[in-house]
């Protein structure tokens, strides 16, 4: 169904009639309400896929206070954003932080490409011959 993102951001914002229970697991991103001026964060309950809270900011400070006011989170899905490492181990230091799966593809792809940019100078003057010497020498 499309919809437009303020309609998300104003359906994610708008207080619900329902207290909704602290999530056991947390996804936490950040997103703009004004791009390159103004960020925000979002907090969704990884298991139902529903939007817990909006957040006015994306400091560790902010994120940790929501965490102390809602006991219970034990896994807290996050990017690799410091203030979020910050405010997840403050605000909920028992709980188990992991990456989100497109963050650890994003590592895993800037690894391959430091990898190769090291390589690249021998693949383009010996071709794949010296390629697959040097990486059975390295394993």
């Amino acid at each position: 169904m499309p919809v437009s993102a303020d309609s998300l951001l104003r359906r994610a914002k708008k207080p619900s009639l329902a207290s909704l229970p602290t999530p056991r697991i947390l996804a936490v991103d950040d997103f703009a309400f004004r791009r390159g001026r103004t960020y925000g964060t979002l907090l969704l309950d990884w298991e139902s896929h529903h939007p817990v809270d909006v957040l006015e900011d994306r400091s560790a400070e902010t994120f940790a206070n929501w965490l102390r006011a809602h006991p219970g989170v034990q896994v807290i899905i996050r990017d690799r954003s410091t203030e979020y490492l910050r405010g997840a181990t403050d605000g909920a230091p028992s709980a188990q932080q992991v990456l989100d799966r497109w963050h650890v593809l994003k590592n895993l792809r800037e690894a391959l490409e430091r990898f190769f940019n090291r390589l690249h100078p021998q693949l383009s003057t010996d071709g794949n011959t010296k390629c697959f010497q040097v990486i059975s020498a390295e394993t």
